[in-house]
Formats: C-alpha cells, sequence, structure tokens
C-alpha cells in the first residue's frame, strides 16, 4: 500500500494511476473537513457517485480506491477540482454568516470590486436554466454567491481548461453562457441587486476572459476565509502533488 503525507500532515493511503497520477484511498483525505461538523454536507454528497475513470488504474490499485465507499469516486483525484471547490467555498457554510460575509466582501475586494455585502448564502454545484433555451438542466455552477447586494456565479479550474463548443449551437464557452445567463435573467431574478458577475477561479493568471478571474493563490493570501490557514497549506500541497 502506497502512503504520502497529506495537506495535514497526516499519513493518507493512495494510489497511482498508470500514467502516475495520485488518487487517495479515503476520499476525505483529498477535503478540508470542518471540526465538529455534520458530515458529510448534502453539497458532498452530490459528488460521490462513480467515476468513469476506473481504467486508468491496475486492478489492485482499484481495489484500494474502492474500499471506503464501494467504488473509485472522482472527488479521490488529487487534480479534482471538485475538491479544492469544496476545500474552499464549501467549507464556509460551518461558520457564522458575519464569517461568510467577511469572505465574500474581502473576494470583492479582491476582484476590484467594491465590498458591500451584509448577508449571503453559499451553495455548490447547482444547475441553473440553460440560457439558450431557459430550459431546466443548463449549466452546472460551481459556486454560487447570492448576498443581498452582490451575486457571484463561479466557474472553478484546476488543470482543465474553460471548456468550449457549448450552448444550443456549439459556438460558445463556459463563461460565456453563465454571462448571458446573468444578462438575460439576473435582473429579472434579482432585480435589486446591481451587481451580479461570473467569476472564473484558476490555477494560472487567465489574460483574457469575458469576466474578472483570480487565482486560487490570490483567494488564499488575499482573502479573510476563516481558515486561511488550512486553506493556504491546502492549495500548496494539491499544487506539489496534484497537476
Amino acid at each position: 500500500m502506497l502512503t504520502m503525507r497529506s495537506w495535514n500532515g497526516a499519513e493518507i493511503q493512495i494510489a497511482k494511476s498508470r500514467g502516475g497520477k495520485i488518487s487517495v484511498c479515503n476520499y476525505e483525505d483529498n477535503l478540508i473537513v470542518p471540526l465538529s461538523s455534520v458530515w458529510p454536507h448534502n453539497d458532498i454528497v452530490k459528488k460521490l457517485y462513480k467515476s468513469n475513470h476506473d481504467k486508468d488504474f491496475d486492478q489492485p490499485s482499484l481495489e484500494a480506491l474502492r474500499s471506503k465507499l464501494g467504488f473509485y469516486c472522482d472527488l479521490q483525484s488529487l487534480r479534482s477540482e471538485d475538491a479544492i471547490t469544496w476545500s474552499i467555498f464549501g467549507t464556509l457554510n460551518y461558520f457564522s454568516k458575519e464569517r461568510q460575509v467577511s469572505f465574500v466582501n474581502s473576494l470583492l475586494r479582491a476582484i476590484g470590486k467594491e465590498p458591500k455585502v451584509t448577508d449571503c448564502s453559499i451553495q455548490l454545484w447547482t444547475r441553473i436554466a440553460h440560457p439558450d433555451t431557459l430550459v431546466p438542466g443548463g449549466p452546472e455552477i460551481d459556486f454560487q454567491i447570492i448576498g443581498d447586494k452582490a451575486v457571484i456565479l463561479g466557474e472553478c479550474k484546476w488543470t482543465s481548461k474553460v471548456g468550449e463548443n457549448q450552448g444550443k449551437e456549439k459556438n460558445k464557452d463556459q463563461l460565456q453562457l453563465r454571462q448571458e445567463y446573468i444578462e438575460k435573467c439576473g435582473k429579472r431574478i434579482f432585480p435589486n441587486i446591481d451587481l451580479q458577475i461570473v467569476l472564473a477561479v484558476t490555477l494560472t493568471k487567465q489574460q483574457k476572459t469575458v469576466c474578472p478571474s483570480i487565482t486560487w493563490e490570490e483567494i488564499c493570501a488575499n482573502t479573510e476565509h476563516p481558515l486561511k490557514s488550512e486553506v493556504s497549506g491546502y492549495y500548496f500541497w494539491k499544487k506539489e502533488f496534484g497537476q
């Protein structure tokens, strides 16, 4: 059995794909799990399903990876963008509204927007109406922050690029679709909120996007996260071993 040190210094069991990519045997080892928490959070339950990457592993490795859930889940991969999305944005749900608001306002400052939120809710992996047709089953929003003075729809990336060939005519990318949703539906759904943005969160700085962007490292360094030390340690561990 292979082992390594986790982001918090604990020894954890891992397996490697045929290409040398690391996955943890217990998906929880790839996440920040707040202490004294009801676990798993309902947003995490959404992501506990069988991966289609079984073929990437030999049989002994796959058996080790199935030991926790009975199947291999994408959250077990150190390359998972969902894992870092939870660890930074999802963990906020375990803290007071005051701490959440403080984080959101610091995030707005970090992208050059005026901080003015006094109340908010945070949810991961929700689906919106499709911007081209307005029917159900549209884009999945990685994180959704709805505040009394701001709405942020987040698109998170780790090693992957912004998806292209999206939309009814396959002529848009992921960010364009989400931006069109804001433009078509935002003012009707949130008529009293002037600041409505799509935010791209990426591993490396983006030069050209249709919306504001910020890197994971900038979030760790420049926001008031209630787990600031933990998310920073997690980020650098993931950056070292999860690419």
